[in-house]
């Protein structure tokens, strides 16, 4: 696994020290359970870019994940994981069924996705585009999560 992330370092014009990037060599590493956002029990990913998303109310998301964006020696500089389950209300516990079900009406077709960069070995950040509660209902947005490798 350690293997299959490069640790990169940049320098800054103008100075000396360096910040560590790390950039993922091989999709196949990210095999394993990770943890990270307060609605979910864990999410597993598998290897051949297929996982799940196990929430704490018992729902349960299929996702698939794929580099969103690659430099010319074919490091994963980004990551896409994508809801291929079926829209579902248990998706988003914290908001009302009746208001998800009201957004979800005027966009049927919207599946939760994620966009990611690795941090390091072992975490995950980026953003998750979702429903958020929005004055008494709920609407399409992007917010920041942290997904991190559970041992």
């Amino acid at each position: 696994m350690q293997n299959s992330l490069k640790q990169i370092s940049e320098i800054r014009d103008g100075d000396d020290s360096a910040s560590q990037k790390f950039v993922l060599t091989d999709l196949e590493s990210l095999a394993g359970t990770w943890k990270g956002e307060p609605l979910t029990d864990k999410v597993i990913l598998l290897r051949g870019g297929k996982g799940f998303v196990v929430y704490k109310n018992g729902a349960t998301m299929n996702v698939n994940f794929f580099p969103s964006k690659t430099d010319d020696s074919g490091n994963i500089l980004s990551l896409r994981v994508n809801q291929v389950s079926a829209v579902n209300p248990a998706f988003y516990p914290d908001i009302p069924k009746e208001s998800v079900l009201a957004a979800l009406k005027k966009n049927p077709d919207a599946k939760i996705f994620w966009n990611f960069e690795p941090s390091s070995v072992n975490v995950l950040s980026g953003a998750k585009s979702t429903l958020v509660p929005s004055g008494g209902g709920a609407k399409f947005a992007s917010v920041k999560t942290v997904w991190k490798r559970q041992e």
